[in-house]
């Protein structure tokens, strides 16, 4: 089996990195250790959700998704972060650059589906499911993927999408620096009897940052909760009942949006922070959370995957149309050069934010209160700082 370039994961950055590699008349193999499954209904408003910041929402636009991914959205146009001894606080709005919104909140199983829908619809596009990688080998111009049970797949380019967890970094020798958090992000989704308003809002406790994003079910207000919490405190959170779990939230969010109460499940997942020392080795390269992790503080993990794939697909694009071959070390050098730092700076700035946040040493909170005052005063260093979130 041949294709020009294989990718590993059919989460939302594979399924989004083999969309704007067909829209490049680029012939893709997607492989995940899953099948495919049909997301409908209620279904599509479930699950985890991911803030897509106004950079994702062009790409999604530039593949001609965006109609059938926005009626599942729910927009914000102020983000409010502050920390619970109402010391610190800083306030963004979208009209401070002549937006009309930073973002939106909407779910994973969203996203795939439409991706799904339109990738499964062009020739280019071929998926095997359940599939075991045994192997991984280089032939000379090409890469091999044997796989357990089934025909081995030869390709120009391996693109790892495949998570914190990937098996392509690890059997293609990718290196990274990875530390656990000691942390769990909670997430559910919640109502309130007061209006969300629109405002993604952000507060920092001594036990971990909670997000709460406004995310509604049909024509029904619904808030998107984020909670990362210490693990020993996670393990008794998670043990309530619903209304002392609402009640415990509504304490550590000072009440902002009124009485909560739950609706549905409560889930939650490790949090870690990993970065790959060099996005590729040979012809395999990672993208996504398989070559960064962040922290879900402001959002950014999944709008980074997204820059990610296309970076990537433009400069495989730009190789293709020179008649090079998409998978040397020029085309994968250039991607890391590009993506790196720029990946790197977002992580370093959410470690920032972190830190400064959740520190009790007084000094700490004495400049870190000064510099969210005059960051929140001085118009261009606010700008700035919202230029970065929302990928503008």
């Amino acid at each position: 089996l041949k294709s020009e370039v294989t990718i590993v994961g059919a989460g939302v950055v594979g399924m989004t990195m083999a969309a704007l590699l067909i829209k490049q008349n680029v012939s893709v193999c997607l492989i995940d250790k899953k099948e495919i499954r049909v997301i409908q209904g209620d279904n599509l408003f479930s699950g985890r959700t991911a803030a897509l910041n106004i950079y994702s929402e062009n790409i999604f636009r530039e593949l001609n998704l965006w109609n059938e991914i926005e009626r599942f959205t729910t927009n914000f146009n102020e983000i409010i972060a502050w920390d619970k001894s109402g010391s610190s606080k800083i306030n963004f709005k979208a009209s401070e650059l002549d937006l009309k919104n930073l973002g939106y909140v909407v779910s994973n199983n969203a996203l795939i589906q439409a991706l799904i829908k339109q990738n499964l619809s062009n020739d280019l596009f071929n998926f095997i499911g359940e599939v075991i990688i045994k192997d991984i080998k280089e032939e000379d111009d090409l890469i091999s993927i044997e796989l357990e049970g089934k025909e081995a797949i030869h390709s120009n380019l391996l693109i790892g999408a495949d998570g914190g967890l990937s098996i392509v970094r690890e059997k293609s020798n990718i290196k990274s620096t990875k530390w656990s958090y000691n942390q769990k992000a909670i997430i559910a989704n919640i109502s309130a009897d007061r209006e969300h308003g629109n405002i993604a809002r952000q507060v920092f406790t001594k036990t971990g940052p909670i997000a709460l994003l406004p995310f509604n079910y049909k024509n029904k207000e619904r808030i998107s909760l984020v909670w990362s919490i210490d693990d020993d405190t996670a393990e008794k959170v998670m043990c309530l009942s619903s209304n002392d779990f609402c009640g415990l939230l509504q304490s550590n969010t000072e009440g902002i949006l009124g009485k909560l109460k739950l609706e549905g499940e409560i889930n939650s997942f490790p949090l870690n922070q990993l970065h790959a020392d060099k996005y590729f080795n040979g012809r395999s390269v990672v993208i996504g959370d398989a070559a960064h992790t962040i922290h879900p503080l402001a959002g950014q993990g999944l709008n980074l995957g997204i820059g990610d794939a296309e970076e990537l697909s433009r400069l495989i694009s730009l190789a293709k149309r020179k008649a090079k071959n998409i998978g040397s070390e020029e085309v994968l050098q250039q991607f890391h050069n590009n993506r790196f730092f720029k990946n790197l700076k977002m992580m370093g700035l959410m470690e920032l934010f972190k830190k400064g946040f959740q520190s009790s040493n007084p000094w700490l909170k004495l400049g870190r209160n000064y510099i969210f005052q005059e960051a929140d005063k001085i118009e261009s260093l606010k700008k700035r700082l919202i230029r970065e979130a929302v990928g503008i």
